[in-house]
């Protein structure tokens, strides 16, 4: 497990954390890279170029005025996995936690890997446009266009038990 900080962001803590106030607060960005018996798989991406460009134009120039976004396109996360060695055409899988623009921001540094992600946080986005994706922090065009054809969800694999250490959690996919 190798931890990859892809820049930050600085926000209103409240945006984050129930009860955190208006002060600005520094948030990393992470990605995890998880190297299995099966090939590496990464788990979100983290900010990358594609941000940068797609907040440039039209509402979306709305997201760095609300998140304030710090990123040195040095340290994108398929940058570094270079530098480890890993080429980024070598993720076999990328897991998406949810879609927050820190979190799936450079999937299309990854054209090869399959996609990974729950229904409902998929559900609760692909439709979202304009002020009501800002709200959400998703920025359609960070989506790579073959999104549809690449896309797994977490449901369709087998549940799996967890052991009491991981309470009040029971099982996973």
């Amino acid at each position: 497990l190798t931890e990859l900080v892809a820049g930050f962001h600085t926000q209103p803590g409240c945006l984050t954390v129930n009860g955190a106030g208006l002060a600005p607060t520094r948030f990393p960005v992470r990605a995890w890279l998880i190297e299995t018996a099966a090939g590496p798989l990464l788990w979100d991406t983290g900010y990358s170029e594609s941000l940068l460009h797609a907040t440039q134009r039209s509402i979306y120039r709305l997201h760095p005025l609300i998140t304030r976004v710090s990123y040195d396109p040095t340290q994108g996360v398929a940058q570094q996995l270079r530098r480890h060695g890993l080429p980024p055409r070598e993720i076999r899988t990328l897991v998406v936690s949810h879609f927050h623009a820190d979190h799936y921001a450079g999937m299309r540094d990854f054209p090869d890997a399959a996609l990974v992600c729950s229904r409902e946080a998929w559900s609760h986005v692909r439709r979202l446009r304009g002020i009501a994706a800002i709200a959400s922090a998703f920025i359609p065009a960070l989506l790579p266009a073959d999104i549809a054809t690449r896309l797994t969800f977490v449901e369709h694999f087998a549940e799996r038990p967890l052991s009491a250490a991981l309470a009040p959690f029971t099982y996973a996919w």
